[in-house]
């Protein structure tokens, strides 16, 4: 346990790192590694406080998809 500040669930869930299979599998392990990482947030939050977070994750995707020309 760290000494100074305990961390909580979501800095856990932001250093993860996910490895997924292709196809079928892999997008079905993606959905429910998102959807803890949202059910914890949502959780968490107020409404408001939610609905900004996925907002913020949505532009942060966006840019990176931008960055790579997947856009």
């Amino acid at each position: 346990r760290d000494l100074v500040r305990s961390r909580g669930l979501g800095d856990v869930y932001k250093r993860q790192t996910c490895y997924l299979p292709k196809g079928k599998k892999g997008e079905e392990k993606a959905l429910i590694h998102y959807e803890r990482i949202l059910e914890y947030y949502y959780r968490t939050r107020t409404e408001e406080e939610f609905l900004e977070k996925v907002n913020e994750w949505a532009k942060l995707y966006i840019r990176y998809k931008k960055e790579k020309n997947d856009i």
